[in-house]
Parts: C-alpha cells; structure tokens; sequence
C-alpha cells in the first residue's frame, strides 16, 4: 500500500505555486473560521485543479493536514477548512496517482468525523485505489474501527477484494493485528472463513504478526480452525509452526485445531516446526499429541530434519523427549 498521499511529505521547494497559495488560503480559514462565502470565492479554479508530484489534489491536502495538526488545531477549524475547499467546488472522489481518494486518506488518519463530511458531500464510499483497496481496506490497515462504523453505515461493502491478493477488509485487520476492528467488521456481516487468491483465510493471515487476541475473536465467530490454503494445503496451525509462533499454536490447538493435520506434501505442523528450528513450537505440538515419531514423507525423523539446517536446541530438546 503506497503511503505516498496518507503521510505527511517534507518540503518541496520544487513544489508548484498553486500549494503556495493553499498555504495561504488555510492561513486566512485559520483566522476567519472560513465561514463566509468570500473566503470560499478565493479558492480559484487553478487552485482547485491544482496537484501535487503524487497527484494529490487541495482536498487530499486539506484532509491530510488535519491529520498534521489535529493535536494544536482544533477539530471545528480543521473541518472549516475542508468546508471552505468543498465549497468552493473541490471533486470530493478527486484520485491522486496511487487512485486514493480524500476518503482514503480520512480513513488511513482516523477522522470519523472527517469522514462524515465527505461521505455528505458525495463521497464514493467503495471507490478503489489502484490496488483495489476501497476506503474500509485502509482503515483496516490502520485500526480505524470508528472510521469503518462510519463507512459501514453509509453503505461499505464488507466484503470488497482487493486486487493484490484478493483480501477483504477482515483479511486485512487480521494482518495487522486489529482485533477490535476485526469484531466491527464481522458484527457488519463479514464472512469470517473468506478466502483470499491463495485460499488463506483471516485466520491464515495472523502468521504476519501474531496477534492472538484477532485469532480469539475470530474463532469466537466461528472460523473454520482447519482451513485449507491452497498453496500447501496447510491449516493455520501448519503456518503458526512455519513461522515460530507458539502462542498462536496453543490458541488455535485450544480452538480444536488437528496437532497432526498433514499438508499436500503430508507434512505436518510438528515437521514445520522441526525444519524451520522452532524449539518453543515443537514444545507445544507435543504436549498437545503430537506423534515424535512421525517421518516427513521423504523418511526424514524430526531430528533429521532439525539437523538439516543445524537447530542444535531443537536437536537437544527433541532427543530428550524422543525414546
């Protein structure tokens, strides 16, 4: 996801004479409140289709700004601002070169209140930027549960993909971790069980990042424990062994997930974790019933497939336990 108009960019003294005059105009709506028709008549037509070098049109900008001071600016100045500029005729659904609307940007930054104003004046609330993300994607990304109750109430559809890698908006807070945006989304009717274009479920998706507090959230809504991806035909579990982590193994192991579940290639968590050296994962996987005595399909032992890339802890622990 490009952040090219969702942060803050550096001075430009390159930047075009159309952002100089912004600079003037939020000074005058800074001391007029711009609650006059004279303050919106001069925002010109120049200025109005005027864009930065990331194609950000005055109402990106303006939107973006009240990100940037919305700890010393009062909140009512910053939407006066976004008034005046709206006013004065600004494309509400304008697209920067990334194709992100000031939508898009109200939802990366978390200005529900923002967001309303925009959405009143005509806002897309599903418009796609070039990736497919619609505006409850990028909140998504960034926890912005206030902002997806707003956009869910204007009419989200919950389970837009994106064109990257076929995620709906829950994919994505189980991505980053979002539990309580997670629950926002699945009380608005998300399917917990989506797939994506690798067959990976929100469930598959907390590998990236552990968050267990998402996988209980989700489990509690009913997800599917033993999903398949379509890659490997691996289960999350499989993916939690992959990747180290042994606290999403217990919860998903809790939440009846199959402690010997083989993948395509007959794999199962417990080889994972050996290949990969996980010491603290195969720990769980056995306690939990793992067979130590399992080959991998090849006649590997769990030892020899420790050995393979040197996991001298691993070795160490699985000969203590392995008569």
């Amino acid at each position: 996801m490009s952040a090219h108009d969702l942060s803050p960019q550096r001075p430009n003294v390159n930047r075009r004479i159309s952002w100089l005059l912004l600079c003037c105009v939020l000074v005058l709506a800074s001391a007029t409140a711009c609650t006059s028709k004279s303050c919106a008549d001069r925002l010109t037509d120049r200025f109005l289709q005027s864009t930065d070098e990331y194609g950000n049109s005055p109402l990106h900008t303006a939107v973006r700004n009240t990100v940037v001071g919305q700890n010393t600016v009062g909140r009512n100045d910053d939407l006066a601002r976004m008034l005046c500029i709206l006013d004065a005729g600004a494309s509400v659904n304008a697209r920067n070169k990334d194709g992100q609307t000031p939508l898009h940007t109200a939802a990366w930054a978390g200005r529900a209140d923002v967001a309303e104003v925009l959405l009143a004046a005509g806002a897309h609330v599903d418009a796609q930027d070039i990736e497919g993300g619609t505006p409850l994607h990028t909140a998504a990304w960034a926890g912005r549960a206030d902002v997806a109750e707003v956009l869910l109430a204007a009419g989200a559809h919950v389970e837009a993909r994106d064109t990257k890698i076929g995620g709906t908006p829950l994919h994505w807070a189980a991505w980053k971790g979002h539990a309580d945006f997670a629950e926002v989304l699945l009380a608005g009717g998300a399917q917990v069980d989506a797939q994506d274009i690798e067959g990976w479920t929100p469930l598959h998706r907390i590998i990236w990042t552990e968050h267990v507090d998402v996988a209980e959230v989700l489990l509690a809504a009913g997800a599917h424990v033993e999903a398949r991806d379509t890659k490997i035909g691996g289960t999350p579990l499989h993916w939690a062994a992959w990747k180290g982590h042994a606290d999403f193994a217990e919860v998903l192991l809790a939440g009846g997930a199959q402690v010997d579940a083989q993948d395509i290639e007959g794999w199962t968590p417990l080889h994972r974790a050996a290949f990969e050296g996980h010491a603290d994962v195969a720990e769980v996987l056995l306690a939990a019933g793992g067979d130590p005595n399992a080959n991998a399909p090849d006649g590997r032992t769990l030892i020899q497939l420790a050995a393979l890339h040197d996991h001298q802890e691993l070795i160490a622990f699985l000969e203590s336990v392995i008569r």
